[in-house]
């Protein structure tokens, strides 16, 4: 577990998966935010300046915390930021350095500072040309570190920082490789504590009425999620919003979701769903969620049924991926799917027949 950063220093999360060929690269953004300065103009690193954990790999087996800490060298009269990326294998009791084959590989670390979305610095640093070394609990370290005075320079009262890790992974298969859109993850416990009240009476001030089950719930959580139900909140003068579409199985997975910010229990199985009320209600981080547990579970059978929804809903670099997984697998155009496919979507099913024509 990550230790958390006061409420004036909240930090997150983002990442975003990227393909090319047979090389994925995952990019994590850790945003810490309100960054403190003293009377001396020197940046107040917080004894809580640890990142939330994030993964890669296919089975979520390599672990990644990012640190930053402040420094001062031996002969040196000014501090050093130092920046550490540590990486754990949790299938392996030991990460060999010496055979690194399936080893993912740090490639980037960048660092931001902004205001009000304006770069004021941007400093790249190549992490495989810094010090790495194995630390005793046999994680693996990467380290870099700037000046003090630099980062001051430009740094104001109340700026973020935002530090880029790029991994990359070359043993990615890239028909099961997800490109998502920024998905932002926080580690501030609020959504957990707020997990609670799902379902619950205790303080809900709305009524959701699916098909005439009610599901009691809370406006300031439904208008955060949704910029739709945000609306018909501020167009509601009765306090119950009524929902004739949708399943109440569904309906409690969505509201998982909203009061969690996580991913829902059951969204393997209701994923196809999920994402048409992510689309219809706008939440956009569930309807990302249910693209990427679309695309992850494409076979054969399903592929021109996935490409369906993801053609409503999702968006096109998935889309242009699962064409690439159909152009790849021929055997698909045959399909009886792929027939109704040119019935009831000809433009669609010719640009999965143009693309294959190419792929030939």
């Amino acid at each position: 577990m990550s230790r958390l950063c006061p409420k004036s220093s909240i930090t997150t999360i983002k990442t975003e998966y990227l393909c090319n060929g047979v090389t994925r690269k995952d990019r994590f953004i850790w945003i810490i935010e309100n960054l403190k300065i003293n009377q001396n103009s020197i940046i107040m690193i917080p004894s809580c300046s640890i990142s939330s954990i994030f993964y890669t790999g296919k089975k979520q087996e390599n672990k990644w915390i990012v640190s930053i800490r402040s420094q001062r060298p031996q002969r040196r009269l000014n501090n050093f930021i130092v920046f550490t990326l540590r990486h754990e294998n949790d299938n392996v009791n030991k990460i060999d350095e010496d055979n690194d084959s399936n080893i993912p590989i740090p490639t980037l670390m960048k660092i931001e500072s902004k205001k009000n979305d304006e770069i004021k610095i941007e400093t790249k640093a190549s992490i495989l040309n810094l010090k790495k070394r194995n630390n005793t609990d046999d994680s693996l370290l990467y380290e870099c570190s700037l000046p003090q005075l630099t980062l001051q320079s430009f740094i104001s009262q109340n700026d973020s920082l935002e530090i880029l890790i790029e991994i990359q992974d070359s043993n990615e298969d890239p028909t099961t490789c997800s490109i998502i859109k920024s998905i932002e993850f926080s580690e501030y416990l609020l959504p957990q504590r707020l997990s609670k009240f799902i379902f619950n009476n205790k303080y809900s001030d709305i009524i959701i009425d699916i098909n005439g089950t009610e599901l009691k719930s809370h406006k300031i959580l439904l208008a955060i999620q949704s910029s739709v139900f945000a609306t018909m909140i501020d167009n509601n003068i009765d306090n119950r919003i009524i929902i004739n579409d949708m399943d109440i199985d569904i309906a409690k997975q969505m509201m998982e979701f909203i009061y969690t910010n996580k991913k829902p229990t059951k969204i393997d199985k209701y994923a196809d769903k999920l994402i048409a009320i992510g689309h219809k209600y706008k939440m956009d981080k569930l309807k990302n969620m249910c693209e990427d547990v679309l695309f992850k579970k494409i076979t054969i059978d399903n592929s021109i049924k996935t490409l369906i929804i993801i053609d409503s809903y999702g968006t096109k670099k998935i889309k242009d991926l699962i064409i690439e997984y159909i152009c790849k697998n021929l055997i698909i155009l045959q399909s009886n799917d792929f027939k109704e496919l040119k019935k009831n979507n000809s433009l669609l099913a010719m640009k999965v027949y143009d693309q294959a024509v190419m792929k030939i």
